[in-house]
């Protein structure tokens, strides 16, 4: 059995993203009870953790702002200033 995660699963950085880092760290808590449980029948487990990707996506090039022009300026020139916002 091959599990894709995420190194985002440890945490991360950029906003918005909480509830991604949180369902890819509750599937590598499952993958790993998973592979402690098929062990047994002698089913072999992987988790494949791909590493992060600087250049060459485009993952939020269609991502919602806040409506509320003030609300999203507060965002941007929050502690996230100095990341790249897309």
């Amino acid at each position: 059995m091959v599990w894709v995660s995420s190194s985002s699963s440890a945490g991360g950085t950029p906003p918005y993203l909480a509830p991604y880092f949180a369902a890819k760290a509750g599937m590598d808590a499952l993958a790993v009870v998973s592979a402690r449980e098929l062990t047994r029948w002698g089913i072999e487990t992987s988790i494949v953790v791909p590493g992060a990707f600087t250049g060459g996506t485009n993952h939020f090039a269609h991502s919602g702002r806040p409506a509320i022009l003030s609300v999203s300026l507060s965002i941007e020139n929050g502690p996230y200033k100095t990341s790249q916002m897309m």
